[in-house]
């Protein structure tokens, strides 16, 4: 996996992009260039595999997976990765189920800010 994460940041300072060494760095890039979209995919999917295998959450790899939906959403939905042949059906599999991952994530966030005020909202003789 190291070989992979350094091959995709090669790719960054390759195009000219600040290798990304923070999340604080990584707000302010800008990217309209879809190669380099694919290197922050290949960064986010190595972070992903690297918590699993540590047993943590992927928030770097969800960092990465908002950062290239948000900027190309469209060109890295599953459908459209198939026409891509630098994506292999497992690295589709494995996109898919990040962003799925993302997905499910965002909604028990948004879930558990509404049983919050559910509870707030909620007369004591009801708890």
């Amino acid at each position: 996996m190291e070989k992979a994460y350094g091959a995709w940041l090669k790719v960054l300072h390759l195009s000219g992009k600040i290798t990304p060494v923070s999340d604080n760095d990584l707000i302010n890039l800008s990217v309209n260039n879809r190669e380099i979209l694919n290197a922050y995919a290949g960064l986010g999917l190595i972070q992903f595999k690297s918590a699993q295998n540590l047993q943590k959450t992927p928030k770097q790899a969800l960092f990465y997976v908002n950062k290239v939906m948000g900027e190309s959403g469209k060109d890295f939905h599953i459908q459209e990765l198939q026409k891509n042949w630098l994506w292999s059906p497992r690295a589709r599999q494995d996109w898919d189920f990040l962003l799925n991952f993302n997905i499910q994530k965002q909604a028990f966030e948004q879930n558990k800010d509404f049983e919050g005020i559910a509870v707030i909202s909620c007369p004591v003789e009801y708890l």
